[in-house]
């Protein structure tokens, strides 16, 4: 058998399609590295956002100079109190946006999100209506708004975040909130306050306010369903809110919508792109296994050896799956590998989960390995389909092209309409020592550890009945067929 084997190793290692295969993996790793800089570029960094706001920024003070000078004109000009106003408005906007050019304070962010909870941001726009009305206000109203004024310019100019925090908590006071509600939004600033969420106009942290919404959305759900909920699902809440808050304390990001690790979103990409290359050329060989011999008439030979025939099928399947399972390794790493050339300045994230009331993580190498062979289930299926198609013609166009269109329609359509469960199945029978693994909230990889399902396979139990009925079909034609 292992003679077999190695004669079958050496075969498929003598075809071209092997050094099409490698010139492919190279071009997509490459290709996925000019696209995640392209991402990088797109996404808003501080230096880039910076940069625009400081434009309109000094647009906007350009602006403001043309509107005062045409004001304290027409002040001089006829001394009305509408003029007078106006100007003090002008002032008004100038020295905030001023501030905010000097300091750095993105307060035009378009349609970017990243810095909308900024609070120095959210703590210009509480001022600059606060001092319009101040300049409009009477008399008897000044001294209060000159006061809170004063309060909330202290807080900004002498960088007081908790103090500003404090102020949050007292507005949701004021508030027409329900009791669940309002902890919920008092507990959301407590996040705030202890990991800084807010301080800082650092959109690479923006993940951070997304994992904040999840731990308050479990809170909430904790405080108005608490009686209504199993102690099941109470533990489940529990744990989401101890993951996600690891994860901001620990800074590791898992958050898809704003994944800021580079390498992870190259890595990421990469899988995806290179899992496809595979698949494609795991068909093309186990689809020309048995039918290229029948075709080059070097099937003769192999059928005159003394080795039985279930023993010639089974040494080929084999070999498949063992090149199968050396190369998803072997990809992984160098996927890993050119990740960390190129975007080593962020580390892989790491696997977080829960066990035994305990926050456990996995190495993100070990993690993307078993990440990867995971996937292996499905190209597993493909390859048994091309092995029994081999078996039924005597050339190979027929099988690599039914197996490849099966492959690529399950690519573009069936991914979109079919639920794989299998994975998650599987996921489970291979770690049962992390078992909550299985939780998609736990990690947004999970959500993008398969892309597509399998061509009808909903379950891990009917990929193995699909398995076991293409070998036996294999099997039966494979003795039969005449050389």
């Amino acid at each position: 058998m292992i003679n077999l084997c190695i004669n079958e190793f050496t075969k498929i290692f003598k075809k071209k399609i092997v050094l099409i295969f490698i010139a492919a993996v190279i071009i997509t790793l490459v290709v996925e590295i000019f696209l995640c800089n392209g991402y990088i570029n797109s996404t808003m960094t501080l230096n880039g956002k910076v940069y625009d706001n400081d434009k309109m920024l000094k647009e906007q003070l350009e602006n403001l100079n043309s509107t005062y000078e045409k004001e304290k004109k027409n002040y001089e000009n006829n001394k009305s109190e509408e003029s007078k106003k106006k100007i003090e408005e002008v002032k008004v906007f100038y020295n905030y946006y001023n501030y905010a050019l000097e300091n750095d304070i993105p307060i035009f962010i378009g349609n970017k999100l990243s810095f909308t909870y900024y609070w120095k941001r959210e703590l210009i726009y509480k001022l600059i209506p606060l001092e319009l009305s101040l300049v409009n206000s009477s008399e008897e109203n000044k001294e209060s708004l000159e006061k809170e004024v004063n309060y909330l310019k202290d807080i900004l100019y002498n960088d007081k975040y908790e103090e500003y925090i404090e102020i949050r908590k007292e507005d949701y006071k004021k508030e027409p909130l329900k009791k669940y509600a309002y902890e919920a939004r008092i507990y959301a600033e407590e996040l705030n306050k202890e990991y800084e969420l807010t301080r800082y106009a650092d959109p690479a942290n923006i993940w951070k306010l997304s994992s904040r919404a999840t731990i308050v959305n479990a809170k909430e759900r904790l405080l108005r369903d608490g009686s209504l909920l199993t102690n099941e699902q109470k533990e489940a809440l529990e744990e989401k809110i101890e993951l996600e808050k690891y994860k901001v304390k620990n800074n590791i990001n898992t958050n898809g919508a704003e994944l800021t690790n580079y390498n992870d979103s190259y890595v990421s990409g990469a899988e995806n792109a290179i899992i496809i290359v595979l698949t494609l050329f795991m068909i093309i060989i186990s689809a020309s296994i048995v039918s290229s011999e029948f075709s080059k008439g070097t099937i003769k030979q192999v059928f005159i050896t003394p080795n039985k025939r279930w023993k010639i099928l089974l040494a080929k399947i084999i070999t498949l799956l063992v090149i199968l399972i050396v190369i998803s390794i072997l990809l992984s790493l160098l996927i890993q590998l050119f990740g960390n050339i190129f975007f080593g300045e962020h580390k892989l994230s790491p696997y977080v989960y829960m066990q035994d009331n305990q926050i456990k993580e996995i190495n993100p190498t070990i993690y993307h390995i078993l990440r990867f062979l995971l996937q292996d289930i499905k190209i597993l299926v493909y390859i048994i389909f091309g092995v029994m198609l081999s078996t039924l013609f005597k050339s190979s166009i027929f099988p690599v092209s039914i197996t490849m269109i099966l492959f690529l329609i399950d690519n573009t359509l069936l991914s979109y309409v079919i639920n794989g469960e299998m994975e998650f199945l599987l996921l489970k029978l291979v770690t049962p020592f992390f078992p909550n693994v299985l939780s998609i909230n736990n990690d947004f990889y999970l959500s993008l550890m398969f892309d597509s399902s399998l061509f009808i396979v909903k379950s891990f139990a009917f990929a193995i009945c699909l398995i076991t009925v293409f070998l036996i079909t294999s099997f039966k034609v494979f003795n039969r067929k005449m050389a």
